[in-house]
C-alpha cells in the first residue's frame, strides 16, 4: 500500500477564522497558491470551519476548525512543503519576507541553513503564520546517481499514475 498526504486538521481559537480569514487567504493563497473555501457541508459541532486546498480538486488541504481547546504551538512541530526547484525555496522565502513587512506576525527560522544528510542536500526554511504549526519549505538536491528511482509529481489527471523516473 502506498499513501500520500491528503489533509491535516488544525484547531484554532474560537473567533479566529472570522477575524483572520482574509489574511489566511492572502498569505497561503498568494504565496503558496492555496484556495480557501467555506465548508458548510461538513456537519460538525464547531463554531466555524474553513478549508485551504493546494489544488482545485482539494485532494490535499488544511482543514481549519475552531475549538474551545485549540492546538497550542509549543514546539517546532511542522508540516513540510516540497518544491520542485532550488530557486523555488528562495523565491518563496522572498515572498514570505515581503508579507512579513506588512504583517510582523509572520515568523521565520532556519533561513540560509541548508543541511546535508547522506546523499541529499536539503535547501529549506521554516515559517509560522496564524496557524498553530510551523511549515517547512524545502527542496531536496540529491548527489549524482543518488536520486530515488521514483518520485511523485503533480500534473494533469491521466488514466495512469504519473511517476517520473530519475
Amino acid at each position: 500500500m502506498q499513501v500520500r498526504f491528503n489533509h491535516m486538521e488544525l484547531t484554532v481559537p474560537i473567533g479566529m477564522l472570522k477575524e483572520e480569514r482574509e489574511n489566511l487567504k492572502a498569505f497561503y493563497g498568494d504565496i503558496f497558491g492555496f484556495t480557501g473555501i467555506e465548508v458548510p457541508m461538513v456537519d460538525l459541532d464547531v463554531p466555524d470551519k474553513f478549508l485551504l486546498g493546494t489544488d482545485m480538486e482539494f485532494s490535499q488541504f488544511l482543514f481549519l476548525a475552531e475549538d474551545k481547546k485549540p492546538l497550542q504551538p509549543e514546539s517546532y512541530d511542522h508540516l513540510g512543503f516540497l518544491v520542485d526547484k532550488w530557486q523555488d525555496v528562495d523565491e518563496t522565502l522572498e515572498k514570505v519576507r515581503e508579507f512579513q513587512k506588512k504583517d510582523p506576525r509572520v515568523k521565520l527560522m532556519h533561513e540560509d541553513s541548508d543541511f546535508e544528510a547522506g546523499p541529499v542536500l536539503t535547501h529549506f526554511f521554516y515559517f509560522h503564520y496564524l496557524l498553530p504549526i510551523w511549515f517547512d519549505v524545502q527542496y531536496l538536491d540529491f548527489k549524482e546517481g543518488m536520486k530515488p528511482q521514483k518520485v511523485w509529481t503533480y500534473g494533469a489527471r491521466t488514466e495512469e499514475p504519473i511517476l517520473a523516473k530519475a
